[in-house]
């Protein structure tokens, strides 16, 4: 079914037309309903430059309420109208043109609000929304452009992440491996670590005989000082004690040189197999226990390990910073 249009000018005349026979009729004995002004028939029409609109309440108990109402409907109206948004129907002024009052019989009202308004005001309201909305849709636009520029920028930094990940796993798996060849390795450490300890223990037994033979030393050097007859089955007796301490004195260099080379193997291999970042429990595997500890005041954590010539510096977070000293370390 096709829809008729009709110029305004056509609708003016129309709703004058109408308008005639309306009061023509107006005396006539009818119903309330038909006594009604033609314009509470209508919800909005335009005559001339206005455009008029009817606001309606029904069975109200306050005039004044119902007026009000009315009033509210007619901006609705207005707003249907034009299409516009209530915000929009706020800012235009609606003239009150006419009000039609019934009283039904229950005392309640029913109340018509005929309001117009400038047809270049709702014009000017109609153009203000259309490049309102225009604005928007160029913003929304730009929104859209961003979001989707954002959208590339989040797929980029997805891509990165993916490729660091595949990165990390692989250095996991390398440091892995390495963990798996200093497990191997940890045995024999310990044990010459155990065979180490031993030969401190052995030094340490050289010395005391050593300082309890110098006391015999000079305790015979006392005795041939104050026994001229006793010279020289003394001295023959120092010749013994001297050759008994020169014999000690090799062994203590045999056992200084074993304990050098130890020192200078750890430090070498604390130079080679410790690396930032691993745990001391790691570093113990490796090279065994340290040979000098050196606590911080801080975090009661061990700063510094010393493995021969080299040392081991922890960070606050308890793990290995750097390794100090290998650079007088030889191959």
């Amino acid at each position: 079914m096709k829809t008729r249009h009709t110029s305004p000018f056509r609708q003016a005349v129309s709703v004058g037309v109408v308008a005639t026979m309306l009061s023509l009729s107006s005396f006539n004995l009818e119903p309330a309903s038909a006594a009604r002004p033609f314009w509470t028939k209508s919800s909005s029409y335009i005559e001339g430059e206005f455009v008029y609109l009817v606001g309606t309440v029904s069975n109200m108990a306050s005039l004044a309420e119902a007026k009000q109402q009315a009033l509210v409907h007619g901006k609705l109206e207005l707003m249907n109208f034009a299409k516009i948004s209530e915000i929009d129907a706020e800012k235009l002024v609606l003239e009150t043109r006419h009000s039609y009052v019934e009283t039904n019989p229950d005392g309640s009202v029913n109340v018509f609000q005929l309001l117009r308004i400038p047809a270049s005001t709702v014009l000017e309201a109609q153009t203000r929304l259309q490049a309102k909305r225009k604005a928007q849709a160029v913003e929304l636009e730009a929104s859209r452009k961003q979001l989707s520029n954002i959208h590339k920028v989040l797929l980029t930094r997805q891509q990165t992440i993916d490729e660091q990940t595949a990165s990390l796993d692989t250095l996991i798996d390398h440091i892995t491996k390495k963990q798996q060849g200093y497990a191997q390795k940890t045995q024999e450490i310990d044990q010459r670590q155990a065979e180490i300890s031993q030969l401190e223990l052995t030094i340490e037994e050289k010395f005391a005989s050593i300082d309890d033979q110098m006391k015999q030393v000079s305790h015979l050097l006392q005795q041939y000082k104050t026994k001229g007859e006793a010279q020289t089955i003394k001295l023959n007796s120092l010749k013994d004690e001297e050759a008994k301490l020169q014999e000690n004195e090799e062994e203590i260099q045999r056992i200084q040189q074993a304990v050098l080379t130890r020192l200078k193997k750890t430090g070498t291999m604390a130079c080679q197999y410790i690396s930032p970042g691993m745990a001391p429990a790691d570093v113990k595997k490796v090279l065994g226990n340290p040979s000098g500890e050196k606590h911080s005041y801080a975090n009661e954590r061990y700063d510094t390990w010393a493995y021969g010539t080299s040392k081991v510096n922890f960070d606050a977070q308890g793990v290995v910073e750097s390794v100090a000293g290998c650079q007088n370390q030889t191959p």
